[in-house]
């Protein structure tokens, strides 16, 4: 065999090993809850985005980790299903604010999934600024 073919053996082999582990690894870590129900209006959405608010917070103050990552998903659905449904003059502020809202649940998230009880009460901060500022825009 020609070096340039060993070579390439090796390399394929080694991603192969490499992408099998990574897979392996994210088992039973599910992203995208299919059971939520996006509500038609602005203010149902809202709505739902306070409760799920209000259910993180106390997960995450009760010290409950382990159920942070699926409130954060369902949360996260909710969040970018909003821009979609306000007016046009609304669209743009509400679409970055939505965005750093998604980008903080998945911060929170991982740092719930890591069990890092600090970590993620700082970024339940993060977010609770946020989600704040969202509210203003909408009113």
């Amino acid at each position: 065999m020609k070096p340039s073919t060993i070579t390439a053996v090796a390399v394929t082999a080694a991603l192969n090993i490499g992408l099998s582990t990574l897979v392996s690894a994210h088992e039973g870590h599910s992203h995208g809850p299919s059971s939520i129900v996006i509500p038609e209006t602005t203010e149902a959405i809202i709505d739902e985005i306070k409760k799920q608010h209000a259910t993180l917070t106390a997960t995450v103050t009760g010290k409950k980790l382990k159920a942070v990552h699926d409130l954060a998903e369902s949360m996260t659905v909710l969040v970018k299903a909003l821009p979609d449904k306000v007016p046009a003059d609304k669209k743009g502020s509400v679409q970055s604010s939505t965005d750093n809202i998604a980008k903080l649940l998945d911060t929170l998230h991982h740092a719930a999934d890591d069990g890092d009880q600090p970590r993620s009460g700082i970024e339940l901060k993060k977010l609770d600024g946020a989600v704040t500022t969202l509210e203003k825009q909408l009113k």
